[in-house]
């Protein structure tokens, strides 16, 4: 968040996305705050502000030094 890069003096590179700031998102259709199991249909996933998964490529291969995303498992005591 804004305020977390602003306390440790990174605002100018991190805590919004915009142009030119690193960013990590997982980006979902659903609201995961109303379903918790909206996070298990992913649409991208970025990292450093490189989109290394996509609905329309997941099979792409991975960049080097950047985890490939695995499958979540469900947590205990979830639908």
């Amino acid at each position: 968040t804004l305020n977390g890069a602003n306390l440790i003096g990174m605002d100018k590179d991190i805590g919004a996305i915009e142009p030119g700031k690193y960013a990590d998102i997982i980006a979902v259709t659903d609201d995961p705050l109303r379903d918790i199991s909206a996070m298990e249909k992913v649409d991208f996933v970025m990292k450093g502000g490189v989109v290394i998964k996509h609905e329309i490529n997941p099979d792409a291969d991975p960049i080097p030094g950047v985890p490939t995303p695995q499958p979540c498992l469900k947590a205990v005591g979830s639908k």
